[in-house]
């Protein structure tokens, strides 16, 4: 793995453990068996469990966020034509460390 792609990864995956607003995901990566010390290195990402529709249909989408809820940027909104569920997915405006700008889906 390009080591610009690892601390990228790894750079997300620090925000996720270290934040308060991130107990959804915390959790998610503690049942799977990743740790904030498997960080260090690539091979332990294998680990970073993959999130499904149903899981997120089954949990409240503010429960999903990672940032306080004053902080949400736009919501979108999915009829769910093929899955015949919808689904809401909150967007945030976040910085990483190096002052980039981006939206994710939370």
């Amino acid at each position: 793995m390009p080591e610009k792609l690892f601390n990228q990864i790894k750079e997300i995956l620090e925000f996720v453990m270290d934040n308060p607003h991130s107990a959804f995901y915390q959790d998610k990566y503690g049942k799977a068996g990743l740790g904030k010390d498997d960080l260090s290195m690539a091979e332990n990402f294998y680990k970073i469990p993959f999130l499904n529709r149903q899981e997120l249909q089954d949990t409240d989408p503010l429960r999903r966020l990672f940032i306080p809820e004053r902080e949400i940027y736009f919501a979108a909104y999915s009829s769910g034509t093929t899955s015949q569920s919808p689904l809401i997915t909150y967007y945030a405006k976040v910085k990483n460390r190096s002052g980039h700008g981006f939206y994710v889906p939370l």
